[in-house]
């Protein structure tokens, strides 16, 4: 139970840096490199914001439908979810238009989102029933306050580097191995 509470913590933590390191570097990356990610307007910038959050819905659909297949379950999921992401954000490094950046922000959104829909759902089907509370406010705190040093590291880290990529596609690498590491498979039972 204690190694995974370890690792149900590590996973909250992880995703909650990289998470929002990606969306506080990437964009700045992109310009350094000279990548167009739309006009700047008003307009293109929510109407982008829409169309990727609109997007993002499939995420936690598609991972409803992977945790049924007996083969994956919730653990596999995951691990899908965020190799896939990782995938996606290195991808991302080689985006040129405004078209490639709407396209690549959409394609790994829906992927985090395969894997945090998943984790929002595993999190309290391993915790005892009698530390579910407890178990998931400390889970979601420890992500919260790395969303924070994100904003910090995004607010101090050279901006020209492609580092902070590579920190955000290593913490995905270490959060599907995570994912293959959790001792539980709640697919089929009841909590306890």
């Amino acid at each position: 139970m204690g190694f995974s509470t370890i690792l149900n913590v590590a996973s909250w933590t992880l995703i909650g840096l990289a998470y929002p390191l990606y969306n506080v570097f990437l964009p700045y990356y992109l310009r350094s490199r000279g990548a167009e990610s739309g006009d700047g307007s008003t307009y293109t910038t929510y109407r982008d914001y829409a169309i990727v959050n609109a997007c993002s819905i499939f995420g936690p659909i598609i991972a409803g439908g992977l945790v049924e297949v007996r083969f994956l379950g919730r653990r596999y999921t995951m691990a899908i979810g965020a190799l896939l992401t990782m995938i996606f954000l290195f991808l991302y490094t080689q985006v040129n238009t405004a078209t490639e950046n709407l396209l690549c922000n959409c394609a790994i959104n829906i992927c985090v989102n395969i894997y945090y829909g998943t984790l929002y759902a595993y999190t309290p089907e391993v915790l005892p029933s009698a530390h579910r509370g407890t178990g998931n406010a400390i889970t979601v705190a420890c992500n919260r306050v790395m969303g924070i040093v994100a904003g910090l590291v995004g607010s101090y880290a050279d901006l020209s580097s492609s580092v902070p990529i590579y920190v955000c596609a290593g913490s995905f690498a270490l959060l599907a191995l995570i994912s293959f590491l959790f001792p539980f498979e709640p697919r089929g039972r009841t909590s306890s």
